[in-house]
C-alpha cells in the first residue's frame, strides 16, 4: 500500500515537471522567435527532432540551428520536447486532465491522433458530398 502510494506521487510530481517543463519551454521559444507562429514553432522542432536522429538528411536553417543549440545545452531531447509539444499544443482540456492525473501522456497521444484523424475523415466527407452535389447539378442541366 505504502509503495502504491508512492508510486503514485512520484507520478503526480513526474506529470507536472513534465507539463512545466513544456510550458516554460514554451514561453523561451515565443521569445526567441517572436515573429513565429505556433505552427512554425512545431515544424522547427519537428525539424530539430529528425535531424537529432538523423531520420532526415537535411541540414537545419539558422534559426533551427538556434533552438537544437539551446534544447541541447538545457539537455532536453529534442524529439521528447516535441513529443510534449504535440500533446499540450491541442486542448485545454487535455492539458488539465494531464495536470489532475486523469489522463497519461500515452493516452493524450491517442487522444489527439484520434481528434486529427476524426478531422481528416469530416473534411473528406465534406469533399465528397460537395463533389456529388456538383456532378448531380451538372447532370441536371443536360
Amino acid at each position: 500500500m505504502e509503495k502504491q502510494l508512492y508510486n503514485q506521487r512520484y507520478l503526480d510530481v513526474r506529470r507536472r515537471n513534465t507539463l512545466k517543463k513544456a510550458l516554460r519551454l514554451q514561453n523561451t521559444f515565443r521569445d526567441l522567435f517572436s515573429h513565429k507562429s505556433e505552427k512554425e514553432l512545431h515544424f522547427m522542432l519537428s525539424q530539430c527532432a529528425h535531424f537529432h536522429y538523423r531520420q532526415k538528411n537535411q541540414p537545419l536553417n539558422e534559426e533551427c540551428k538556434v533552438m537544437y543549440e539551446y534544447l541541447l545545452t538545457h539537455n532536453y531531447n529534442p524529439y521528447t520536447v516535441y513529443k510534449w509539444f504535440l500533446i499540450f499544443a491541442t486542448d485545454e482540456i487535455i492539458r488539465e486532465e494531464i495536470e489532475t492525473n486523469s489522463l497519461s501522456q500515452k493516452q493524450a497521444k491517442n487522444v489527439v491522433y484520434t481528434r486529427i484523424k476524426q478531422k481528416e475523415i469530416s473534411r473528406t466527407f465534406n469533399f465528397m458530398e460537395e463533389a456529388r452535389k456538383t456532378i448531380w447539378e451538372l447532370l441536371s442541366y443536360d
